[in-house]
């Protein structure tokens, strides 16, 4: 059970890592997908795709901070609370 600990648990670089792929990954489909009107994208369907990629990334370095396994799900509250109480 330890081994099995240690294998899934990652450390803080490796989920700083992984947002921040995230995060890339958002932006790589605004400036390949969205189109710019303006100055302003206006396609919905990127713009939608790129902020779910951001927040997904988002929740799991909060999930890190958390200390909460990857296999447990989440509820939007524990992340509120826990907001609330750090920030």
């Amino acid at each position: 059970m330890k081994k099995l600990q240690q294998i899934t648990t990652l450390s803080a670089h490796e989920v700083f890592v992984e947002s921040i792929r995230y995060i890339d990954n958002a932006v790589s489909i605004l400036k390949e997908k969205g189109k710019q009107q303006d100055g302003f994208y206006s396609d919905k369907k990127y713009i939608r795709m790129a902020c779910h990629t951001a927040y997904v990334g988002t929740l799991e370095a909060l999930r890190h901070l958390i200390n909460i396994p990857k296999s447990q799900r989440m509820d939007i509250l524990v992340y509120r609370n826990y907001l609330t109480k750090e920030n």
